[in-house]
């Protein structure tokens, strides 16, 4: 009989551990860590239509003003045909680059003066 108990309390004892096991690697229920891995890229720009990607390409000319970031949001369902961003700040200034197409790229004022290039996602290979 008693063998028999200890067979139950080993098993029992397997069974948790393999719950606990699995319950704990789906625990991950951070809103955060889901919002940042469902975007295809971490800074968007919608601008007329147009999705850009920031890049850490410097921009030395710029043309005229064509934008300022209306709306952000770290939620992909809140994306709207606005100027929005999910990484820019509101109030973050875009421009037009000399002889380069608005529908290729743009420049984002990071500070005051310092300007980098958003490239249109249909560029991005």
């Amino acid at each position: 009989m008693n063998k028999k108990i200890n067979f139950i309390v080993q098993i029992l004892l397997i069974a948790i551990i393999f719950t606990l096991t699995f319950t704990a690697g789906c625990s991950k229920n951070n809103s955060n860590y889901h919002e940042e891995k469902s975007w295809a890229f971490s800074k968007i720009i919608i601008l007329n239509g147009e999705t850009y990607v920031g890049t850490s390409d410097d921009v030395t000319s710029i043309d005229k003003k064509i934008g300022t970031i209306k709306y952000f949001s770290t939620r992909e369902t809140n994306i709207n045909n606005t100027i929005f961003s999910n990484y820019y700040e509101v109030g973050t200034n875009l421009y037009s680059i000399p002889n380069v197409s608005t529908k290729d790229a743009i420049a984002v004022e990071i500070s005051k003066n310092q300007y980098i290039k958003a490239i249109n996602k249909r560029l991005i290979h």
